[in-house]
């Protein structure tokens, strides 16, 4: 058992593994890293908070936020969250809130405070505001670390430019593959304004990877042969290709075999066409399992057809969708 284990770069924690982390700390010391968007406790700026309100937590509330939030005096205390909350943070900040809820639940400050002050350690890390280039997104990310709620934000910051502050820009776009057109065109505006920037420098983030992946590689890929098209072994010479790579992908939606399980799983409750059953075949595994060579699919695929075979694993699979034999 090693005496220290540091765990960091995780968004969030299942429960059970939390509990086997603070199972482990009894044994060696756990260190977990968690990014935190607010330097105060925000786990009741929610609606619903009522039943998420902790009797322990390791952050310290604002000074000025009341333990009940009902300042209007209306008995519906939703109403005045954006009275001392950032509204983004309220709005966007619930998968965030509930990990940090879990943390509170495993985690102690009390217990290791004193040490930590003792050889001058800093248990939470945030910088202050640097206001060298003052700008919408710099004021806004100052504000969600803040808890600053609209009101005191529009006090606070002097007004801005919007036609000289592009910190912040939203495009409209009528689908994913146009957005990820138009992301690729704003990179390469950015590359030709700044020489010094790199593609390593820049992370997007998408709320489902498994949607847009198709698109990404159709987008990006396209430039990576010197004539068009995509081919992976190709030397990207085209000045318009951008070197990138995919994330957080599940195994499910990038490994053909993981896609053939999940769909032999359901094979009871498929209709299994032949567009199915072709799609089986093009897994090299499934291929060997049953030794059939790739170039006797086409020979397959005209037997298939010549036989009149539309769908059905067995001669009894009719009856189970409501249609006729045949």
């Amino acid at each position: 058992m090693p005496r220290r284990l540091i765990i960091f770069g995780i968004s969030s924690l299942p429960q059970q593994t939390l509990e086997a982390l603070a199972a482990l700390s009894r044994c060696c010391q756990i260190v977990l890293c968690v990014h935190n968007p607010c330097q105060y406790y925000w786990a009741d700026i929610i609606e619903h908070k009522d039943l998420l309100r902790a009797s322990r937590y390791r952050q310290r509330r604002k000074a000025g936020m009341p333990d009940a939030l009902d300042v209007l005096g209306t008995g519906d205390v939703d109403d005045a969250l954006h009275l001392h909350a950032q509204p983004l943070l309220a709005a966007w900040g619930k998968q965030g809130r509930d990990y940090l809820r879990l943390l509170d639940e495993h985690d102690d400050s009390g217990n290791y405070q004193t040490l930590f002050e003792q050889q001058a350690l800093r248990i939470d890390m945030f910088e202050p505001f640097s206001d060298e280039r003052p700008c919408l997104l710099s004021q806004l990310q100052d504000d969600i670390r803040e808890l600053r709620p609209v009101a005191e934000t529009q006090n606070h910051w002097p007004a801005l430019d919007p036609a000289s502050d592009d910190s912040i820009v939203f495009h409209i776009a009528h689908g994913p593959q146009r957005e990820v057109e138009i992301l690729h065109d704003q990179l390469l505006a950015a590359f030709s304004a700044d020489p010094e920037l790199r593609p390593r420098d820049i992370i997007v983030m998408v709320p489902d990877i498994d949607r847009y992946a198709p698109h990404i590689d159709a987008v990006f890929g396209q430039y990576r042969a010197s004539f068009g098209g995509y081919n992976a072994n190709a030397r990207p010479d085209d000045p318009r290709y951008i070197p990138y790579t995919l994330s957080d992908q599940a195994s499910r939606h990038r490994l053909p075999l993981m896609i053939a399980l999940e769909k032999l799983l359901r094979l009871p409750e498929l209709r299994l066409s032949v567009s199915d059953l072709l799609d089986l075949l093009e897994v090299p595994a499934l291929r060997t399992r049953f030794g059939i060579d790739e170039n006797d699919l086409p020979t397959l695929s005209r037997w298939i057809e010549g036989a009149g075979i539309r769908w059905g694993l067995t001669p009894n699979s009719a009856p189970g969708w409501i249609c006729p034999k045949g």
